[in-house]
């Protein structure tokens, strides 16, 4: 039980807070996701006469996100022109208000506010509130937008420019430098709109459902609507699909059985390549064509949430693109053949969920609904996880005979329990790419009921009031079932969601690759030859999945460089724990880990049907060192213990040294930059990323918090739960400056890192390596170390950033003026790069071999 806060104790005992005390307890409030109670101390706050004018400027900024949450215009207007009481106009309330009057239509207003926050100059202080990006490249981006939609391309185009001053290698702006010039050249947009001529196209379906599907299957369903789309309107379409699909395109089916196995698709799709294809659309989960660099233009639509790093990504959604892809690549909104979906006014008594039955959709929610409403709820989809299903799901479906289960379904069953329901639910709590479930329940006059995560809010623009913030919520509107019309829901699926939209996409997406790219040979070819290949076992430990969702730092080394190697040409399989993605051919371990001696084990009966040049060890224990094989092996040593391995790769060069004896080789870890996001915007908080244990240095994390009163959060799984307990809880709680959020991932993880003031890594073991040091600089975030193990080597760019000890860093935190967020990155880019990383250890493999057949 969490205990009450030093505000709220006093609020307790009938004492009134300070003007300090309401405004650091709105921040708490509102660091908690305390939303609408920090709305009502903000504003106690602001309506103070009294109070430093960069508070009052953080409160009416953090009132306008609450507000633009609620989708409150009203309120977010006030409350911006109320900061011009406190300071005089800045940049960062006047782009809100330009993008206030864009939503409003009133887009000349919208230039005139932006041009404004343009002539603001910067003051010598501050205040305490700065958002570099509102003084810098922000309105030019936005003016640009606005420029575009006035028609004047001419200007639009000179803002772009502008905004690429201060971001020369955004993606989003260089592609709207490209397309801009398109348009003032006035060429392309009017070849395209006189000469429409016909594309010889290949649709790349995965090899685990037919095309259309026959119960679940959301990707097939897209993939069938193109293609049948692109042949109504006299594309010469080729589908490759698992046996069983059917098409007006010409299908080649595959010839495997297997379920999800990339490489059996890519083979066979390079080897029986059709003659003269202009463009290949790819629809594998992980982009295996995409990753080929082929001579014919390869497109990949993401239906997922991880971006596989291709030339040309496809996203679902503009969330998707910003958030997944990083801005780079198009996006596409799914859509579906309306007319096949049967509409109906009239609706049942019953919710409905349709799905997959898996956590990260909500399923649990949508049982929290049905308990809280009493109402009853139908289930619908297959099974994704047997045993989160028999210990989490099934219990709860006996216990309330109100919630009916009745397995997957298709066809008319489906469009039955689709256009009768009362609503659907939507309670996904992952980044939703998309929701094709939505536009089918809505094209049935069905209303949706939905938590507003990844696409949702995209989707359900027209009903926001649809959108709900917590289950609370929606279980209160199902009981309020105030829905929308069905006509209503049915006409805003025509309007933006169909086939014919869809594809609209799809075909300007196609010119403009197939545009930019030179003249290509009309048959794929392999960069490397046969002769320079090798045929490569990554072993990997059996604790976590590779990549991990989210601690696990080996386990993202292995996957980068696993996915490299393919990307090189060579043929990797990888060994490694259920629930691993790869591009490389997957051995999921049969056992559940951590057991070095059952991966050796199972290692040993696998090998044989597979042969391999050399075999790559990342196991903590070396295991397959201590094997009689006949194969090469070479063994990463990923800790800092001494390892009796025969070839053994050490992180840094002191590893080699100490551990090593000088006998083995040395390899630095290395990143995929383009997967971090970068921002020189920071806020005033520390970050300690990381298992929580003693020799990772916590304590003095804690410590420099402590002694700075900054704002200190924590991120990491818990290593010793009875020295959390004992030495790292009880400060916390003291402590309301310093937060434990959890072991965290993804875009979570990537928020913390890249607008932290600085990371602390005061550990006080041999470091083997710190990769989270170079994920953080990698988003333009320094870095304060204490110099054990690795760290003079990862830092030595930057050696003024080493701290000798907790004083010293406390120092520096408070006075230091650290390495520009540019600077950082490059570095990183210049040193541990996946690139380099593989190049080194591709060395050491061909080393390896040569001296094993001597």
């Amino acid at each position: 039980m969490n205990m009450p806060s030093i505000y709220e104790t006093k609020l307790e005992n009938g004492e009134a807070l300070t003007l300090k005390e309401l405004f650091y307890y709105a921040e708490k409030l509102f660091d908690g996701k305390q939303y609408d109670k920090a709305m009502e101390y903000y504003e106690k706050f602001i309506k103070e006469k009294e109070g430093w004018t960069g508070d009052k400027l953080i409160a009416c900024d953090r009132l306008a996100d609450m507000f633009r949450q609620k989708e409150d215009k009203e309120n977010e207007m006030k409350i911006v022109f109320k900061s011009f009481e406190y300071d005089l106009p800045r940049p960062e309330f006047l782009c809100r208000l330009g993008v206030l009057f864009t939503e409003l239509g009133q887009i000349n207003m919208a230039v005139f506010w932006y041009s404004l926050a343009l002539s603001i100059e910067k003051s010598a202080d501050n205040l305490g509130f700065f958002k570099e990006e509102c003084w810098s490249w922000l309105p030019h981006l936005k003016l640009c937008g606005c420029y575009f939609r006035l028609g004047d391309y001419n200007k639009a185009y000179m803002h772009n420019e502008l905004a690429l001053g201060f971001k020369p290698s955004d993606a989003s702006l260089l592609h709207n430098k490209k397309s801009l010039e398109v348009l003032l050249n006035n060429n392309k947009l009017e070849g395209q709109a006189n000469h429409k001529r016909i594309l010889t196209i290949v649709q790349v379906a995965p090899d685990v459902y037919p095309v259309p599907p026959t119960n679940y299957g959301g990707i097939e369903v897209v993939i069938y609507e193109i293609t049948e789309e692109l042949v109504r309107r006299g594309h010469k379409v080729y589908l490759y699909a698992p046996e069983g699909s059917k098409t007006s395109a010409t299908l080649i089916p595959y010839q495997h059985s297997g379920k999800g196995d990339f490489n059996q698709i890519a083979e066979y799709v390079l080897g029986t390549m059709p003659e003269g294809v202009d463009i290949i659309h790819d629809h594998t989960h992980i982009s295996v064509l995409g990753k080929k660099n082929l001579n014919i233009p390869t497109i990949c639509t993401i239906h997922g949430t991880i971006n596989y790093r291709v030339n040309y990504p496809v996203f679902v959604s503009q969330r998707a693109l910003n958030v997944i892809g990083g801005g780079h690549g198009f996006y596409v909104y799914n859509g579906l053949n309306l007319e096949e979906y049967e509409y109906s006014e009239e609706k049942d008594d019953y919710m409905l969920y349709l799905g997959r039955l898996d956590k990260m959709k909500g399923l649990g929610h949508a049982l929290d609904i049905a308990d809280l409403t009493n109402k009853r709820l139908v289930i619908a989809g297959p099974v994704h996880d047997l045993a989160y299903f028999n210990n989490e799901i099934e219990p709860r479906i006996r216990k309330n005979p109100k919630i009916q289960y009745i397995g997957s379904i298709g066809g008319k069953e489906k469009q039955e329990i689709l256009k009768k329901a009362c609503c659907l639910l939507f309670p996904t709590s992952w980044e939703e790419p998309f929701g094709l479930v939505m536009i089918e329940a809505m094209a049935c006059g069905t209303p949706v009921i939905a938590l507003g995560n990844g696409a949702v809010p995209e989707v359900l623009k027209g009903f926001p009031e649809c959108i709900c913030n917590s289950v609370d919520e929606m279980a209160d509107k199902v009981m309020g079932g105030n829905y929308s019309k069905p006509n209503e829901l049915r006409e805003y699926a025509i309007k933006h969601f169909t086939t014919e939209k869809m594809v609209d996409g799809y075909l300007e997406v196609y010119e403009k690759v197939i545009s930019e790219q030179p003249a290509h040979l009309s048959v794929p070819s392999i960069v490397k030859s046969k002769k320079d290949t090798l045929k490569i076992i990554q072993i990997a430990p059996d604790a976590f999945p590779v990549p991990p969702k989210d601690y696990g730092g080996i386990e993202r080394v292995i996957y980068d460089l696993t996915e490299e190697l393919v990307k090189r040409g060579h043929e990797v399989f990888l060994f490694a724990a259920e629930g691993s993605i790869s591009s490389a051919n997957i051995i999921p371990y049969t056992h559940k880990g951590p057991d070095s001696e059952k991966i050796a084990d199972f290692v040993k009966k696998t090998l044989p049907s597979i042969g391999a040049d050399i075999i790559h060890d990342h196991t903590h224990a070396s295991v397959l060192s201590r094997c009689d094989l006949s194969i090469p092996i070479i063994s990463t040593i990923h800790d800092s213990r001494k390892n009796s391995a025969k070839n053994p790769i050490y992180l840094c060069q002191k590893a080699l040294r100490n551990a090593g004896l000088n006998q083995g080789y040395s390899v630095y870890n290395g990143i995929n930059p383009e997967d971090y996001e970068f921002s020189e915007s920071k806020e005033d908080y520390l970050i300690f990323l990381g298992i929580l244990y003693s020799h990772k240095g916590i304590n003095y994390a804690l410590d420099v918090a402590e002694r700075t009163g900054m704002r200190l959060i924590i991120a990491g799984p818990l290593y010793d739960i009875e020295y959390y307990k004992k030495a790292i809880e009880p400060r916390i709680k003291a402590n309301t400056n310093i937060s434990y959020v959890g072991s965290v991932g993804g875009k979570e993880r990537q928020n913390l890192l890249k607008h932290a003031k600085c990371m602390l890594f005061p550990t006080v073991w041999e470091e083997p390596f710190g990769l989270v040091m170079v994920e953080a600089m990698a988003c333009g975030t320094p870095v304060l170390a204490f110099g054990n193990g690795a760290v003079p080597e990862v830092l030595k760019g930057f050696p003024e950033l080493i701290c000798s000890n907790v004083d010293e860093m406390i120092y520096k935190v408070q006075n230091m003026e650290f390495p520009k967020a540019k600077v950082l990155r490059t570095y990183v880019e210049n040193n541990f790069s996946a690139v380099k990383m593989t190049e080194n250890y591709i060395n050491i493999y061909r080393k390896v071999i040569e001296e094993e057949k001597n």
